[in-house]
Formats: C-alpha cells, sequence, structure tokens
C-alpha cells in the first residue's frame, strides 16, 4: 500500500462504519478512489458482510486506492478496539472516523468514546463525520 498521495502528500486514514453495504459503501468508495485516503471497512461477523466488505475493498484497490477490511461489531469494545489498532499499525493513524450505519445510543453519551472504548492519545484528533440519515 502506498503510504503517499499522487500529489506526493502522506495519505490520511478513515475508518468507514458501514462502510459494507448501499450507502455507507458507497461513501467508502469515493473517499478511497477520489480523495486518495486509506479506507478501514469494518465489518460484523456474518459471511455476507464478510463478503460485501472485500468486494469494496477490491474495488477501491482496483482503482488504485488502498483499503482494507477489518472485523468489528461496533457493539464489542474489543473488536472495536483491534480496529484502531490494526487501523493505526498498518496506516500510521486514524484521520478521520466516518458513521454510515445504526449506531448504539451509548456511542452518543460520551464525546471521544465507542462502545465504552476511551480513545486514547495516539488515536486521539479523528475527524468524524456523522453520514446517517436523520
Amino acid at each position: 500500500m502506498e503510504p503517499f498521495t499522487r500529489s506526493g502528500r502522506p495519505r490520511r486514514t478513515a475508518v468507514v462504519f458501514g462502510g459494507d453495504c448501499g450507502r455507507g459503501a458507497e461513501i467508502a468508495r469515493r473517499l478511497g478512489t477520489q480523495h486518495d485516503l486509506n479506507i478501514v471497512v469494518p465489518f460484523i461477523p456474518f459471511d455476507r458482510k464478510r463478503s460485501c466488505a472485500n468486494e469494496v475493498v477490491a474495488e477501491i484497490e482496483a482503482q488504485g486506492g488502498c483499503a482494507m477490511a477489518l472485523l468489528a461489531d461496533i457493539n464489542n469494545p474489543a473488536h472495536v478496539e483491534a480496529l484502531f489498532k490494526t487501523a493505526t499499525a498498518a496506516f500510521g493513524k486514524v484521520d478521520i472516523v466516518v458513521y454510515a450505519q445504526s449506531i448504539p445510543d451509548a456511542v452518543h453519551a460520551k464525546p471521544g468514546r465507542l462502545s465504552g472504548l476511551e480513545i486514547t492519545a495516539d488515536l486521539a484528533g479523528p475527524e468524524i463525520l456523522d453520514m446517517r440519515r436523520p
């Protein structure tokens, strides 16, 4: 995976929750192909979701982008923590978090928290975009 954009700038990284299907997949594709971002597509542990996430990744990579699909149920703090650690190890840091799926109310209860996971200093600062429909 190329760490720099076509213009020579370091690539930023976006985690797109819900990026494995529907509107979220379209958001992941656009960010990965039109905006030179590394894309992380979390998927829940169902075969159909895994294959959908892998298809989105393949489409992004076929157009010259960088992407990876990772198992991560947003309701499971261990999954979310592992997702951010893996994404950070692969791409250096996470710059943007996109919510394109329904997420639990607990996430909204405390800023800077995902399913009870306190975002640590090396993960702090990602821009958070809520792309869900009201």
